[in-house]
Parts: structure tokens; C-alpha cells; sequence
């Protein structure tokens, strides 16, 4: 949990510093690149899991037995 809300808050200042960019029209400089890196890495992780969770969903959340954690999957 602390790792996804690490990851969490580093892709929001990313996209925040990303933003003022673009808003503000300002010049390119290579601290850019990292947070462009930082939201690609992010958006692949948010994409893996959403197909993760999308195939589950397909199959079947009765493959899961633990009927606790099929609840919270399913919220």
C-alpha cells in the first residue's frame, strides 16, 4: 500500500510539473524527461493491472475461494 501510494504521489507531481509546461509554454529543460518517464512507467502499471482485472472479470471471480478478498476485488 505505501508502494502504491508512493507511485501514486510521484506520477501527480509529474503531471503537475507536465502541466505547468505546456500551460506556461516554457523551455524544454531535461528534468521534463523524467517526469514524461514517470507518467509513461505509471500509465503502463495502471494498464497492466486494469487488463488483469478485466480478464478475472471474464473468467470468472469465482476462481477466487477466499471470499473476503472476491469481495474486496469486486467493490
Amino acid at each position: 500500500m505505501a508502494g502504491n501510494i508512493a507511485r501514486n504521489t510521484k506520477a501527480l507531481k509529474s503531471s503537475e510539473a507536465i502541466l505547468n509546461q505546456l500551460d506556461n509554454r516554457t523551455i524544454w529543460d531535461d528534468s521534463m524527461a523524467t517526469h514524461y518517464n514517470n507518467l509513461k512507467n505509471y500509465m503502463s502499471k495502471i494498464a497492466v493491472v486494469r487488463s488483469s482485472y478485466e480478464n478475472l472479470k471474464s473468467i470468472g471471480f469465482d476462481l477466487i475461494k477466499n471470499d473476503s478478498l472476491r469481495g474486496k476485488i469486486q467493490e
